[in-house]
């Protein structure tokens, strides 16, 4: 016994008032024992991990502790119709067929073990998660590739005309203007001086 656990029970004369005084201190009081335990068991659900042999197995041992806290506090206990019943309210949406299938099974024929035999059947029926997930790789669209755009300065493809040099694009905007000129002034019948000059 630690330190802290004397100075708590220095004041007892017998073994039983020790005992009641550790367990005072350490566990709770019978009845928010039992509104814990009672809270633990409704509020439990399944859990996507679990099977459904370990998650029946889980909700059991809650029903048992329960069960063993109300015979100790009010000397009674629940019958397993409930916790069939806890186990059938918290199956995934993938059991609901069987849920109106196990209602029409007599009462007095219905246990826990016939309960967790069947499901267990249904689980190994079901098509596994990891298939699913195959699955949505499988129907993936394909990305398209955008057709590559021309410089609209030199007309070629691959760059933009942002990433062609000063120098050229100066030239190329020099040949341009000429051109359109050189049409205009075509129009027009007036003389113009030849281009090759210019372009040099």
């Amino acid at each position: 016994m630690d330190d802290s656990n004397a100075e708590l029970t220095s004041v007892c004369n017998t073994a039983k008032s020790v005992w009641e005084k550790l367990l005072s201190v350490y566990e709770q009081s019978s009845g928010q024992r039992l509104d814990r335990l009672m809270e633990k068991f409704f509020r439990s659900e399944k859990e996507l991990e679990d099977d459904i042999a370990s998650h029946i197995a889980k909700l059991q041992r809650n029903f048992s502790e329960l069960n063993d806290e109300l015979r100790r506090v009010a000397k009674t206990t629940l019958l397993d119709l409930l916790l069939m019943s806890r186990i059938m309210s918290t199956l995934p949406s993938e059991y609901f067929e069987f849920k109106s299938v196990w209602e029409s099974v007599p009462i007095e024929e219905r246990s826990v073990s016939k309960l967790t035999e069947r499901l267990r059947l249904i689980e190994m029926r079901l098509p596994s998660k990891s298939t699913d997930s195959t699955a949505l790789v499988a129907t993936r669209k394909k990305v398209f590739k955008k057709p590559e755009r021309k410089c609209y300065v030199c007309r070629k493809p691959g760059h933009l005309a942002r990433t062609v040099g000063r120098k050229e694009v100066n030239q190329k905007l020099k040949v341009m203007l000429l051109c359109v000129l050189w049409k205009v002034f075509q129009k027009v019948k007036c003389g113009l001086p030849t281009v090759e000059p210019l372009l040099t």
